[in-house]
């Protein structure tokens, strides 16, 4: 297999590493700066995907703070302690 590497310059933009955004990922930017460590992107998320157990009716809560407020009702059926936050939809 045949190895390819590039290295661009002169592009129009250079971001600091600080200030790349969710918008920026799948893109190729360039980042001006020394790297001194790396660790895995950890995304944060911007709302939570709650299911009834009891009735499969489903509510999107929004993150407040770095929170997510769980659904305690139910508001088709009423039931108690029945949402579940659903991963990955």
């Amino acid at each position: 297999a045949i190895s390819i590497q590039t290295r661009p310059y002169n592009l129009r933009q250079v971001h600091v590493m600080r200030n790349l955004n969710p918008s920026d990922m799948d893109k190729l930017v360039s980042i001006k700066g020394m790297i001194i460590r790396l660790s895995s992107v950890i995304p944060d998320i911007q709302s939570g995907f709650f299911q009834c157990s009891a009735c499969n009716s489903s509510e999107e809560v929004r993150i407040d703070n770095g929170r997510i407020k769980e659904p305690i009702v139910c508001k088709i059926c009423q039931a108690q302690q029945t949402m579940q936050l659903i991963h990955n939809r």
